[in-house]
């Protein structure tokens, strides 16, 4: 009865309607590419309900689907899922290397959405094991230029990496700065609300 109450996730996955220019689906590859949105789809309700062992098993699904695919943005997209899967599993050393991975193939792929979320990806966990500031700086400077790329969508995405940048600026002692990008951040959440 919960997942019936969720909103379509269809559109966030949806290239075109997210304004990037993604080359098109071929042909031959398009019901194998659908298939695979569709897990992804399925791992995202997964993650919303918090179920954590359920949001990885689709997202593993997801990835060894596309795996074989030409396709390279539903790749990075797979990719990138798998990676946070794991790491709200706490499986961090694999999902660092996801989150690499994705945003190798994000950047391939002109897939600049999926370089945003693995830069944010990239940021969260190295603030989550308490690394240097200013690794998580460099990878927040990398996906808020990605957003910029793809026209400076995707506010839920900009909020996360004002999050964290927040986060890193207040170990580095500048509070004045982390609550300034708290308050951004707070500020492109409530874009994302219904």
């Amino acid at each position: 009865e919960a997942v019936g109450q969720l909103p379509d996730l269809s559109p966030c996955l949806d290239a075109a309607a997210l304004g990037l220019e993604l080359p098109p689906v071929p042909e031959a590859e398009a019901e194998a590419v659908a298939a695979v949105r569709t897990t992804l789809d399925e791992a995202v309700v997964q993650q919303v309900l918090g179920r954590v062992k359920e949001d990885l098993a689709k997202a593993e699904h997801a990835a060894l689907q596309a795996e074989s695919l030409q396709y390279v943005p539903v790749r990075a997209e797979a990719t990138l899922a798998l990676a946070k899967a794991q790491h709200a599993a706490g499986r961090f050393e694999d999902a660092e290397a996801g989150l690499h991975d994705a945003l190798s193939l994000g950047i391939a792929s002109h897939h600049d959405q999926i370089v945003a979320k693995a830069a944010a990806g990239l940021s969260l966990l190295e603030a989550d094991r308490m690394g240097p500031p200013r690794v998580s700086l460099r990878w927040v400077a990398i996906g808020l230029a990605a957003l910029e790329a793809q026209g400076g969508q995707s506010p839920d995405v900009r909020a996360n990496l004002l999050n964290t940048r927040a986060l890193a600026k207040r170990r580095n002692g500048d509070l004045e700065g982390a609550i300034e990008d708290g308050r951004r951040a707070v500020s492109y959440t409530h874009l994302t609300l219904p």
